[in-house]
């Protein structure tokens, strides 16, 4: 059976990676040292990141050969399932990120304000019990549409990151021998 694994630290050098490959879409600088920050596991295989700062605000990264298979809803339902200080996480969004907006949409939640510009994040919000008022998953709900029309515009951008790409393959084949290293049955 395969399992996910939660691993409580986070490479400082992954974190940064995955920050100009996404970039503007998460950010290194965000990382809040009194926060949760988890390594994630599916199977053995390195599969993302998860940050929950002091103040519930929530930062998923997902490996990009993971990206649209659904790994983003686990890891956010182990970490709703594991964190258990906040009955309410935040979720700061790019505009642009489609992917984390459904994601968010998917898990219940909502938007406490719309799109004002492209250098705004949207600010979302889930609870852990789904009680979310229907004003809030509707206006989330809305700008569906338009940030995949962003997101699609700004996919190039992400084709043109293939050098980055390369890197962070050869840091995670490094990373899988040392789990699998240290993790032997």
């Amino acid at each position: 059976m395969k399992t996910l694994s939660l691993i409580p630290k986070l490479n400082p050098l992954l974190v940064k990676l995955l920050a100009i490959y996404y970039d503007p879409f998460i950010s290194a600088t965000t990382i809040d040292n009194n926060g949760f920050h988890y390594s994630v596991y599916y199977d053995g295989e390195l599969i993302g990141i998860l940050e929950v700062s002091q103040g519930s605000g929530i930062q998923i990264a997902v490996m990009p050969k993971m990206s649209g298979k659904g790994y983003g809803r686990m890891m956010l339902r182990a970490l709703l399932n594991k964190v258990d200080k906040f009955d309410q996480f935040t979720y700061n969004v790019n505009p642009a990120n489609y992917p984390s907006l459904k994601l968010l949409y998917d898990s219940g939640g909502g938007l406490q304000s719309s799109y004002v510009n492209e250098f705004v994040n949207f600010h979302g919000f889930l609870r852990r019990d789904g009680n979310i008022d229907d004003h809030y998953k509707q206006l989330l709900k809305k700008e569906l549409p338009a940030a995949k029309e962003r997101y699609l515009k700004m996919c190039h951008v992400f084709n043109e990151r293939e050098d980055v790409y390369k890197i962070i393959k050869n840091f995670l084949d490094i990373e899988d021998y040392v789990y699998k290293y240290f993790n032997k049955k």
